[in-house]
């Protein structure tokens, strides 16, 4: 069902309409987004590529109203964002889990800060921590969990509340080849059972490709969009689609682009 606004009723639709960004740093301007034009479909998983210190985890930030723009604006299920936006979950490349906390706690905490029914969330919570492998370590502290393990629930986490939106910063970045494939995993599965609008920070192209219905390309600072890929293999996705002749074109193409503007 569609809403008057044109958002799925079950989901949150997010554009970015003209948006730039300057910061003022040692008393002079620094541009770092320049007329940046994006629509992200409710329930849709987007992922922004493009060269270190492009501006990627700014707009990222933007989305989530911890920054505001020097002009355009952020619109989130067609109102436009005003301030922090509350409905979403987000994971960074560190998994700042809390070391005093046990994993189940650390992935309540948002139950506390919203003061959610605790039976209902600490259910939810563990349930969470089963679909990523890790019934069983309830108990243990960050401490005792490999960096794999501590990523899974920092993601158990931010999906505590339920959140609409996605806003995830280079979440697979610090880890091995082995483990990141395991979450990448993962996060295709929890989106398959339990779809929601995601934007996703990487530099890993096959990464993109693979998780993603939409693939954006950002240029070199001050970024502006180069191309949008639309990726539509169908959700879950296995291991068996990076092995097809669409998936290899799609990455080729993308790598393409990056030769072409100098990225890479």
């Amino acid at each position: 069902m569609q809403s008057p606004d044109g958002n799925d009723s079950n989901g949150v639709g997010i554009s970015v309409c003209a948006i730039n960004m300057a910061f003022e740093r040692r008393g002079s301007r620094v541009d770092v987004l320049s007329d940046i034009n994006l629509d992200i479909a409710p329930r849709k998983f987007c992922s922004i590529l493009g060269p270190s210190g492009c501006g990627k985890s700014t707009l990222l930030m933007l989305v989530a109203g911890l920054y505001q723009p020097s002009s355009g604006r952020i619109l989130v299920n067609g109102q436009t964002l005003k301030g922090c936006y509350s409905d979403c979950g987000i994971v960074f490349q560190t998994d700042v889990l809390l070391p005093w906390l046990s994993v189940l706690g650390n992935v309540l905490l948002p139950a506390d800060v919203k003061k959610l029914p605790k039976a209902a969330a600490t259910e939810r919570a563990r349930t969470l921590l089963e679909q990523v492998g890790l019934n069983g370590f309830e108990t243990h502290y960050p401490n005792e969990l490999s960096g794999g393990m501590r990523q899974r629930a920092s993601l158990c986490r931010a999906l505590l509340h339920e959140p609409a939106v996605m806003l995830m910063d280079e979440p697979f970045g610090a880890l091995d080849a082995l483990t990141r494939e395991r979450m990448q995993s993962d996060l295709t599965k929890l989106g398959a059972t339990d779809p929601r609008t995601v934007l996703f920070i990487t530099h890993d192209i096959e990464e993109a490709v693979f998780l993603s219905d939409q693939v954006v390309v950002l240029s070199q600072r001050p970024a502006s969009i180069l191309r949008q890929f639309d990726v539509n293999f169908p959700h879950p996705r296995t291991s068996d689609i990076r092995r097809t002749q669409e998936f290899h074109h799609i990455v080729d193409e993308i790598r393409e682009l990056f030769r072409e503007t100098g990225i890479l």
